[in-house]
């Protein structure tokens, strides 16, 4: 069961964040999904919806954006991934405009998954700050 849960996730990252596919996220996750990354940009949302709305706010702005993952440790109906993001920033993003810097940014996510292997649970830390960098819209430390 934890290697087809590894592949759910898989599948999301190369399909919704890669190739901006959104159709999987209807099929991988639960109607009412809840996130609890505090960077997600979305308004409050739950649900379906908000997994979409903070892929798209990315893929806006970083069009060229691809997430590799870089290692996955499984345990009963729960699943954690270490991953890197690459791309170039070429749209707005946060309220800083395109700057056509390249960004390299790395995060784990810890997902949990219901019986039929949907997503219902989500939490993400990543390195915000780090992008926030890479994008000029803080200055780097002194």
């Amino acid at each position: 069961m934890i290697d087809a849960l590894k592949a759910n996730v898989q599948r999301f990252y190369a399909e919704a964040w890669n190739e901006g596919r959104f159709d999987v996220i209807d099929e991988l996750f639960s109607a009412d999904y809840i996130d609890h990354d505090a960077a997600a940009h979305t308004g409050g949302m739950d649900g379906r919806a908000s997994a979409r709305a903070f892929i798209e706010v990315f893929r806006t702005a970083i069009p060229d954006l691809n997430i590799v993952i870089e290692d996955q440790i499984g345990e009963r109906d729960t699943v954690a991934t270490r991953w890197k993001a690459t791309g170039t920033h070429r749209g707005t993003l946060l309220g800083i405009a395109s700057t056509g810097n390249r960004i390299e940014v790395g995060g784990i996510s810890i997902d949990r998954f219901d019986e039929d292997g949907h997503f219902v649970e989500g939490w993400g830390n990543w390195d915000a700050l780090a992008m926030l960098r890479q994008i000029g819209a803080l200055p780097d430390p002194a």
